[in-house]
């Protein structure tokens, strides 16, 4: 008659996941980040039993548990990486979501992934580890340019802005001009009435309305001498 066994003292009450020594002593599961490592635990609380290769990583539910988007994908393509984890089925528009695999567990039901029998084998936790994981960066956006301080209530004037040579008043030189410009100074050109009435801004234009001959409704803009007013 055989005895019976009899449950250890310290056995866990209820349901759950047994993680063998191996995935442990691994060097893929040791070379991984605390997230990665993280994130293997909750894989496996999804795992019922027969469910391996149907293995979720849902946003709603691990947000629930903590998780955010960014950490949640660099430690899925992490686990990608050192072959904890295959990915048996590409999701997307009218595809439901991305499945996944447990490696060192086997997949008992293929129905509704991409692979098949012959093309999955487990254990691959436990290759060699040839490259370590590096990380996607992105790329910093520039940082916005600093607005000069002002100086006596003006900007400072930009450095290789070109000097304009050409004269302000009459009478004035180019180098005249060009240096009045790099100094921030300039000299009142002499009261001439040449000059004033050459320089005399344009008026608003006073027009007048005229009809066309041989036209009752028509009619035309035509501007006075401004030069006269």
């Amino acid at each position: 008659m055989s005895k019976k066994r009899h449950a250890p003292s310290e056995a866990v009450s209820g349901r759950y996941s047994p993680i063998p020594h191996s995935l442990l002593d691994s060097a893929a599961f040791q070379a991984c980040s605390p997230l990665a490592k993280a994130l293997v635990f909750e894989l496996m609380r999804q795992h019922t039993g027969n469910n391996n290769g149907h293995i979720r990583l849902s946003q709603s539910w691990l947000t629930g548990r903590g998780w955010c988007i960014a950490s949640l994908y660099r430690s899925r393509d992490e686990l990608l990486h050192y072959g904890l984890i295959v990915q048996t089925r590409h999701g997307g528009l009218r595809n439901g979501s991305h499945l996944y695999a447990m490696t060192w567990l086997a997949v008992t039901n293929f129905v509704g992934l991409d692979i098949g029998a012959h093309q999955y084998h487990p254990g691959a936790y436990l290759l060699p580890v040839k490259e370590l994981f590096q990380p996607r960066v992105k790329k910093a956006k520039s940082a916005d340019p600093v607005e000069p301080e002002k100086q006596n209530g003006h900007l400072p004037r930009r450095v290789g802005k070109p000097v304009s040579t050409l004269p302000r008043r009459l009478g004035d030189t180019p180098a005249k001009s060009a240096a009045q410009s790099r100094n921030g100074t300039f000299e009142a050109a002499p009261y001439s009435a040449a000059q004033t009435q050459v320089n005399k801004p344009f008026p608003a234009l006073q027009f007048q309305r005229a009809a066309l001959p041989g036209m009752r409704t028509a009619a035309r803009l035509r501007p006075l001498n401004w030069r006269l007013t």
